[in-house]
């Protein structure tokens, strides 16, 4: 189960494939990203249980990022930033993913991340969850250019079932699929 049914449906074709639950579950959360940008992304973190029933013992992963190294009380006060690069944690979930995949994976990682990667290169309908949020948020997306340009094109929100295609995400996704979590953290 997920937030959208092409996840879902990646998670399925993931475990016909002969993968293990985690890798499906790998490739359905690789998929979220690609289809529910506004509540999954690359840049997050993840809390994640899984239970090894071979074993009898269930385990929790913290895939929470860090806090920067140069963010400090002195540099902020108490004044954080709300929004952009100074005011998140080093995301943790690409980690997380890795440490899941040795832990517990099957398939190649690059297979695993293979339908997100098609995803966002051929596109896929927009969700009216997306579309609605890309009217709510537009002030937020509209202050920056690739934001504005992707999800606000022509300064509109995007359409319900118009076919959303994310090149600059399918770049990072194959370096990922390519070398693993140290190509987004490098």
């Amino acid at each position: 189960v997920s937030g959208h049914p092409i996840a879902t449906d990646t998670a399925w074709r993931t475990l016909a494939a002969g993968g293990t639950v985690v890798d499906a579950a790998r490739a359905g959360a690789a998929a979220l990203v690609v289809t529910q940008p506004q509540a999954c992304a690359l840049g997050g973190d993840a809390f994640i249980l899984v239970h090894d029933a071979a074993r009898g013992r269930t385990e929790g992963l913290n895939a929470s990022g860090p806090a920067p190294l140069l963010a400090t009380r002195d540099r902020f006060g108490a004044s954080m930033p709300q929004r952009g690069a100074l005011a998140v944690s080093v995301p943790g979930l690409v980690a997380g993913w890795q440490t899941l995949h040795q832990r517990y994976g099957k398939l190649a990682w690059s297979d695993v991340l293979a339908p997100a990667i098609a995803l966002a290169r051929d596109g896929f309908p927009v969700a009216n969850n997306l579309a609605r949020s890309t009217e709510v948020y537009a002030d937020l997306l509209n202050a920056d250019a690739a934001t504005r340009a992707l999800f606000r094109p022509n300064g509109a929100p995007l359409a319900e079932g118009s076919i959303l295609r994310q090149t600059a995400l399918v770049s990072t996704l194959e370096a990922i699929a390519r070398d693993g979590a140290q190509a987004f953290y490098q």
